[in-house]
């Protein structure tokens, strides 16, 4: 809101650089809508120039320019690294880019403040700028009344006692104004004034002098005292020099090489860019897999240490066996001396068995 209560919709401005027209287009038309200026351009140096000569209050920036689809991460880098245009907002939109790159781009010092991938809504776009600039977005709309009594304030009168109290039979106060007729009942002051358009501040009611009567020669009265806006007065033009024709073809030559080594630098800084984005990715990577090495390494690790309890294992199994082969030959001899005892047991008992029949016989011989 301007100074006297006049809505400026100007006071707010973003600046897309996009050469997408129908995203361009609906931007600028829900900008406008909220009481932000849009102003577009297409070439990444031209937007640069532009955010130098209007300091925009955000810039939006698209990857895609025209036929390069990188061009927009370079712009980013030239104006986060700009002293003058490193503080503005700045947002990142792009059709072909994935998540994952704009991961990759938000590592970058230079990286954007915000990223959004079309196609986007208009309800995202405007809350991200609003994330970005807070404020940015008006939310109150025009007074009519407040902006009309702004208007006027320069002649210190009473709006609406004048509109009021004025007969329509007067003459108007300026003598280009249209003089009103009676059947024209809808005529108020807006038709008999000329439009003021420097608006000066209002002088507080206790100060401001009391309302004149509202005959048309009072209204002449406090017009002719009402100061006059100056009019500026053109100065004589100065004498051009003469250019030299071989010094402005000399000029254009230097101009046209110029442009030459700008387009080839922002295509050195667009490769470069894109080798510091697939470096990172590739360091990224490299990180991952010196991630994986070290998990691996650590299975190894764990497996060289089972190894080492396994070979723990088959050496006390060894033993084990060997204790068991050793039991078992002892069982084996065991078992033999069992089997020596029972001859020993049955040639004693066949023994005694015939011992037993020599018993027998001996006893029965002397009763012969």
């Amino acid at each position: 809101m301007a100074e006297g209560g006049v809505y400026n919709a100007a006071e707010m401005r973003v600046l897309i650089i996009d050469s997408d027209a129908a995203f361009v287009r609906e931007a600028k038309k829900t900008l406008g809508e909220r009481g932000v200026e849009a102003q577009i351009v297409e070439d990444g140096v031209a937007g640069m120039d532009q955010a130098r000569a209007g300091r925009p209050d955000a810039i939006v920036l698209a990857v895609e320019l025209g036929d390069r689809p990188q061009a927009g991460y370079s712009i980013c880098n030239r104006i986060k690294k700009d002293d003058e245009l490193k503080d503005i907002p700045l947002l990142l939109v792009s059709s072909l880019a994935t998540e994952e790159i704009f991961e990759q781009h938000r590592r970058l010092k230079t990286r954007a403040d915000r990223y959004l991938r079309k196609p986007v809504s208009m309800e995202a776009f405007l809350s991200t700028l609003e994330e970005m600039v807070p404020g940015l977005l008006a939310t109150d709309a025009p007074n009519p009344e407040a902006t009309r009594t702004a208007r006027f304030a320069w002649t210190g009168l009473d709006l609406e006692e004048l509109e009021t109290t004025a007969d329509p039979a007067d003459e108007p106060l300026f003598a280009d104004a249209p003089a009103p007729s009676g059947d024209d009942e809808d005529l108020n002051l807006d038709d008999l004034l000329v439009p003021f358009d420097g608006v000066e501040e209002r002088e507080e009611p206790s100060k401001r002098p009391a309302p004149a009567p509202m005959a048309t020669p009072a209204l002449a009265a406090a017009a002719a005292a009402a100061p006059a806006p100056a009019l500026a007065t053109a100065s004589a033009p100065q004498a051009s020099l003469r250019p030299d024709p071989r010094l402005e073809k000399e000029l254009e030559s230097l101009r046209a090489e110029r442009d030459e080594l700008r387009r080839k630098l922002e295509v050195i800084i667009a490769e470069r860019d894109e080798a510091q984005a697939a470096r990172a990715a590739a360091e990224e990577k490299l990180r991952d897999a010196s991630a994986a090495k070290e998990a691996a390494e650590r299975k190894v690790e764990e497996l060289r240490k089972l190894a080492q309890s396994a070979g723990a294992l088959q050496e006390r199994l060894e033993e084990l066996r060997e204790a068991l082969s050793a039991r078992e030959a002892e069982i084996l001899r065991y078992r033999k001396r069992l089997e020596q005892i029972e001859q020993v047991r049955q040639r004693t008992q066949k023994a005694l068995a015939v011992a037993g029949e020599l018993l027998q016989s001996i006893r029965l011989e002397p009763e012969r």
